[in-house]
């Protein structure tokens, strides 16, 4: 597997601490942050837009993963880092294309916000997502 993130980032390889214990904080599906309908679409319409549809083709059995690191302060995204698990295809698409995803991402998303994710040193959310491409 491969990364790629912004040099800046503080948080990619950091542990997601719980500030009222400062303990690692660990998570499981019923206490994870709600991700309304809207945000989801919003975060896939921002990685399709990216890429041609020839290049999601391209990239088509190549998913990778999007992480976003989100203030627990504001809910805006706040680093975004990507994983890929076969590297080949993908790194055959500028990285200016994911400069742009992150860019986007930081510029248009909000997440509403927990009780419990405003005691949290940060908000990890993650999925993979496979390109469908912008309509030409």
């Amino acid at each position: 597997m491969s990364s790629t993130k912004n040099k800046d980032n503080k948080w990619t390889y950091a542990d997601q601490i719980d500030k009222r214990t400062g303990k690692i904080f660990t998570t499981n599906l019923e206490s994870s942050t709600p991700v309304d309908e809207n945000s989801v679409k919003a975060m896939l319409s921002i990685i399709d837009q990216a890429f041609s549809r020839e290049e999601a083709q391209r990239i088509a059995d190549n998913s990778f993963m999007i992480i976003l690191f989100i203030s627990p302060i504001t809910g805006k995204v706040e680093e975004v880092c990507y994983n890929f698990f076969v590297f080949d295809a993908c790194a055959k698409i500028p990285l200016s294309y994911y400069r742009d995803i992150e860019m986007k991402m930081k510029e248009k998303m909000h997440i509403q916000l927990t009780e419990e994710d405003k005691h949290l040193n940060f908000i990890l959310l993650a999925g993979n997502h496979t390109p469908i491409g912008r309509p030409e």
